[in-house]
């Protein structure tokens, strides 16, 4: 017969193990509740609690990985700094659709939608400025270059909806 003969641990649990030179080293499938009958896995509880008191005598079990004080604060923070960006991104992204629906095309010509340019010319729409020369007016910067392509891409028609979508998110960002 090839191969090595099955390895027995505790109450007639039968595992599968391989003899690595003079050591035995078993190889174990935890499966979860559903997940059908296993010879690995004990019906009761108390054979549940039995057979994993025998994995950890054997050494076979990790010690759980506890973080400190600290490190569960500082991952606390993160997580809840990395949900506020999502949800800015969020933001951002709603009002683009709402402006790409009223075919306002500024992500087209603002590299950010939110800035100091963009948020000047998003909030004279909001206060029922239309004429995209004037819009194109507003910008600053490197964008004073763009004025003309700004002038197309402004030139949309922003119902009252879309108006209170935009102050919407612009009021949440």
């Amino acid at each position: 017969m090839r191969g090595n003969p099955p390895v027995s641990f505790g109450k007639g649990a039968t595992e599968k193990g391989r003899v690595i030179g003079t050591s035995l080293v078993p190889y174990f499938i935890l499966r979860g509740w559903g997940a059908g009958n296993s010879i690995l896995l004990p019906d009761t509880d108390m054979n549940d609690a039995e057979w994993i008191a025998d994995l950890l005598r054997h050494g076979l079990l990790r010690p759980s990985f506890v973080p400190s004080v600290q490190e569960r604060e500082l991952r606390e923070l993160t997580r809840h700094r990395t949900r506020l960006i999502e949800e800015r991104s969020r933001v951002i992204n709603r009002l683009q659709k709402v402006l790409e629906d009223a075919n306002i095309k500024l992500a087209v010509v603002a590299s950010d939608v939110m800035g100091k340019s963009a948020r000047a010319m998003l909030s004279a729409l909001l206060q029922d400025e239309v004429d995209p020369a004037v819009l194109s007016e507003l910008a600053l910067g490197k964008m004073r270059a763009k004025r003309e392509t700004l002038e197309q891409a402004l030139t949309g028609r922003l119902k009252p909806h879309h108006r209170f979508l935009t102050s919407r998110a612009s009021r949440a960002y």
